[in-house]
């Protein structure tokens, strides 16, 4: 029965590679080139990884002028991420940070340069001279640690080399913005010392316009970082990383997506040009705003290739890594022309880590002597955090009948309610008071990871990989109000109070996979792999009601296949999953507090393929993504309801009995049955399509040309953890379309982009304004196309 299943087996993948062969031998293939990941912390083809892997080069980021991460993910199946002033939120397969998750880490890992990073908005700050993005999708806690639960993005910067190399660009856009990105490779010491230095100026008008104020939205910022390369002998080298980040917005508001006739009238009272739309480029507070964000890091990595008699190949890199973030803000909290509302912080919010990773890798004999052999990795890893969260919020007393006006006496909260009791008017002239409240954080984070491949047979791998961590953490949290009559606190629910928390987590992540190469250009892989995202502790809450959230796990599952396809023309990757959540963490607002707590139980099933084509038409490039995901929610039976008391209640929740309803924040505020409902940030598709041309527009002179068009497409979502409807934004497709010409040997180019030629208008979170119910204010981009143009120099060049 073997022999005749093995002699099946032979037979049927010959008659597959025969298929292949004569559809090959229909053209001269090109063939794409190999790319190189380190997804599992070594360098390997990306057709020989067993997990869902999305990757994108410094030519496409080039050629299609894409500024920031958010950019990027739009040509990647399966991953959103909407990027703001502050905290972006990302998620891949439809799970990932909240709104405004300032306390919260993220379940999607942020590794540059081999260092990992616990706080996503570092995406935005040492993202710069790109040489390759690499996106990871489910959990990849064996070898990457905690906060991975939902994958991993991996981004390598330009190395520092032996040779001179030199490039520029400077690029100019429509809405009156300039960027500048370039950098250097020096020789230092022939063969040994090599130095690169890279740098990102970016100054841009931001599509919005405060007629409250009279004052446009601006950003500026600039990057920098310092690349050296050591090869002290022929088996050490060291490598010397270290950047600087500075931004400043000028200006910070989000506008008002949804305004009641009510509050637009008393709105319009103060500022005739306050409007409801999010997308018209206006916005109307009293207050203008602003943030900076100032961030660094540094580390030193060392690879040493010792002679060891039971490994090949045999290497130790030790990582050492620190970065500190500090971003301090002030803006218009209830986002209106009435001056009711302000928020701060008291200092900048402080993020700052240090991190230490030893790990050791080499080839070794097959264990009990079963097999071909194997790859071993085995490593240490250890971090340290402190975090500063500060909230300032300064309120106007003398604001609050306008406001009332303007429909606040609606609010279901109860403490809102009590608005209208309140004698206002009897209250002296710029009667104001104050709320402060902040959480102060330590942590340290201790884990021991491994993975074995075993090569089984010629065609058959298998990679098991165990993560064992702990992680402990303590919490400073308090909030005090100066407040002599008492009104503020009373109306926006504060409690002063002071208390102290500490927590004690364990990781066990394990992974199994399996490869089987069925030939030369077919692998079919299989794994399961554990996720976990340690809880933590609210941010700067306002009320001592669950001042801290449990850790989530998540079990994920999925099939696929890698493929390179006609002699290597066409290399297409496809992947089927499943994935489990146990104890979710979910942001919600309440209209005056943002909350995280464990409530649900969430599952997340779907499909993801993307390819690239080399056609027999040498000029034309193809390249695409398709994926689908239904992340929902399997057991939220408490969720809260939204401000103005949509979606329903749910009568199994009890609201005074915090043990029956966990969402119970102490206000008698009802929830909501979630269960079956989709999750917030969670398009359903997303697909994108990007041929490209490049052709010699005069061979004489050594010129070559280049046209694409790029067609992105994202299905419908929520936009806020309440589903309410007033966040749903519809499905769209974006279209790009770019022509440049450049140099044969790419010393020169010059590309001009034509960005969102459908005048798409997208949104970042949306959520309820501030004690006002039936109005919602959010984070837009401006929906008119943007064109630019980059000049790019490569020096000596290819």
């Amino acid at each position: 029965m073997a022999d005749f299943l093995q002699s099946r087996r032979v037979r049927s993948a010959t008659v597959i590679s025969l298929l292949f062969s004569c559809v090959s031998t229909a053209y001269a293939a090109r063939v794409v080139e190999e790319v190189v990941v380190t997804a599992q912390k070594t360098e390997q083809s990306l057709q020989e990884v067993p997990v869902s892997i999305s990757t994108l080069d410094a030519s496409v980021v080039q050629d299609a002028a894409l500024d920031d991460v958010q950019d990027m993910v739009q040509y990647v199946p399966n991953v959103k991420f909407n990027s703001n002033a502050n905290i972006p939120v990302i998620a891949i397969r439809g799970f990932g940070t909240g709104l405004a998750g300032r306390g919260i880490e993220s379940p999607v890992g942020s590794v540059i340069d081999d260092v990992f990073y616990g706080h996503p908005s570092y995406l935005n700050d040492g993202v710069f001279d790109i040489k390759r993005m690499d996106v990871l999708r489910g959990p990849q806690g064996a070898l990457f640690g905690k906060n991975t639960i939902a994958g991993v993005l991996n981004f390598v910067t330009e190395e520092a080399g032996l040779e001179w190399d030199a490039n520029l660009s400077a690029l100019y856009t429509s809405l009156d913005g300039a960027k500048y990105e370039g950098g250097i490779t020096v020789p230092l010491l022939e063969d040994k010392l090599g130095m690169r230095i890279a740098f990102r100026s970016n100054r841009r008008d931001l599509g919005a316009y405060n007629s409250t104020a009279d004052k446009e939205y601006t950003q500026e910022e600039y990057s920098g970082r310092i690349k050296m390369l050591w090869l002290v002998n022929e088996s050490v080298d060291v490598f010397f990383n270290a950047w600087y980040h500075h931004r400043d917005v000028n200006g910070v508001s989000r506008p008002v997506f949804v305004a009641t006739d009510q509050a637009l009238e008393k709105y319009r009272e103060i500022d005739p040009d306050a409007e409801g739309d999010g997308f018209d480029e206006n916005t109307s507070t009293n207050f203008h705003g602003y943030f900076a964000r100032r961030s660094e890091g540094a580390s030193i990595k060392t690879e040493w290739r010792p002679e060891i008699s039971w490994a090949e190949n045999a290497s130790v890199t030790t990582i050492l890594g620190y970065a500190l973030t500090r971003t301090p803000f002030d803006f218009d909290a209830d986002y209106s022309p009435i001056d009711l509302l302000e928020f701060a912080t008291r200092g900048p919010d402080i993020q700052e880590q240090e991190s230490i990773e030893i790990r050791f890798a080499g080839s070794i004999d097959a264990p009990f002597g079963w097999g071909k052999g194997a790859e071993v990795l085995v490593g240490l890893f250890g971090q340290r955090q402190k975090g500063e969260i500060s909230n300032i919020l300064r309120v106007n007393l003398n604001g609050f009948p306008d406001y009332i006006e303007a429909g606040a006496l609606g609010a279901p909260n109860a403490p809102i309610n009590l608005l209208g009791l309140i004698d206002f008017n009897a209250l002296p002239i710029n009667a104001r008071e104050s709320i402060e409240s902040y959480t102060i954080t330590e942590g340290s984070t201790q884990a021991i990871f491994s993975q074995l491949i075993w090569y089984l047979r010629d065609d058959l791998d298998l990679t098991l990989g165990l993560r064992l961590g702990r992680e402990r953490k303590a919490a400073e949290i308090a909030a005090e109000a100066d407040a002599p009559t008492g009104i503020a606190p009373l109306v926006l629910g504060q409690e002063d109070f002071y208390a102290e928390r500490r927590s004690k987590e364990s990781e066990v992540s394990p992974k199994i996979a399996l490869s089987w190469h069925f030939n030369d250009e077919l692998t079919f892989f299989g794994n399961i792999a554990k996720g976990f995202k340690s809880g933590g502790f609210q941010a700067a809450p306002l009320t001592d009601n669950n001042l801290s959230f449990d850790s989530e796990n998540a079990l994920s599952s999925e099939i696929g296949i890698k493929s390179r396809l006609f002699e290597g023309s066409l290399v297409l990757n496809a992947a089927i999953f499943n994935t489990k959540f146990d104890n979710l963490q979910v942001i919600n607002f309440d209209g005056t507090n943002f909350t995280t707590l464990n409530a649900a139980q969430a599952t997340s099933r779907g499909f993801e393929l993307d390819f690239i084509w080399l056609p027999p038409w040498e000029a034309l490039t193809i390249s695409g993504s398709l994926g689908k995901t239904e992340a929902k929610y399997t057991e939220y039976e408490c969720a809260p309801v939204a401000l103005d008391g949509s979606g329903g209640e749910n009568p199994d929740c009890d609201p005074t009995n915090s043990d029956a309803d966990p969402t119970n924040d102490g206000t008698g505020t009802p929830g909501q049955d979630l269960s079956g409902k989709t999750v917030a940030f969670a398009p359903e598709f997303s697909a994108s399509l990007y041929p490209t041309l490049r052709f010699p527009l005069s061979k004489k002179r050594g010129i070559n040309g280049l046209f694409a068009i790029d067609v992105l497409y994202q299905g419908d979502y929520y936009l806020d953890s309440d589903l309410d409807e007033n966040t749903f934004r519809p499905a769209t497709t974006k279209i790009n379309a770019r022509f440049g010409v450049s140099s044969e040997n790419k010393k020169w180019s010059v590309v001009l982009n034509a960005k969102n030629l459908t005048g798409i208008k997208e949104a970042g979170p949306i959520t309820d304004q501030p004690i006002l119910p039936g109005n919602y204010v959010g984070y837009a981009t401006t929906d008119e196309p943007i064109y630019t143009v980059d000049f790019r120099f490569q020096f000596p060049g290819e």
